[in-house]
């Protein structure tokens, strides 16, 4: 492997940025349904070389949400970040709408 695999560089530095390929919808929590609870939970997800997420970390909390979301970040698939010609890892911001219908 290349030495270079884990460093992360920051987000603004980044020549090619991830691009979402792969969305899951968040299981919305029976609790917070019941409660008629909505909102958006904005993660940080850690952008691994394949694409695949590696961290999850909660910017912005809504307590009865926040596993569910996730729990769905951890299954998003991006395309990788790139600097000039090598793919890197990389932080980005993701929010995570839950709406009832």
């Amino acid at each position: 492997p290349d030495a270079d695999d884990d460093i992360i560089v920051p987000f603004a530095a980044v020549s090619d940025r991830p691009v979402l390929k792969k969305r899951i919808a968040p299981i919305y929590p029976e609790l917070a349904k019941k409660a008629g609870l909505e909102g958006m939970v904005t993660v940080s997800v850690l952008i691994g070389t394949d694409g695949k997420v590696e961290q999850v970390k909660v910017l912005k909390s809504i307590p009865m949400l926040d596993e569910s979301a996730i729990a769905a970040a951890k299954q998003y698939e991006f395309t990788p970040a790139k600097q000039r010609d090598r793919v890197v890892k990389v932080w980005m911001a993701i929010p995570i709408v839950f709406k009832l219908k």
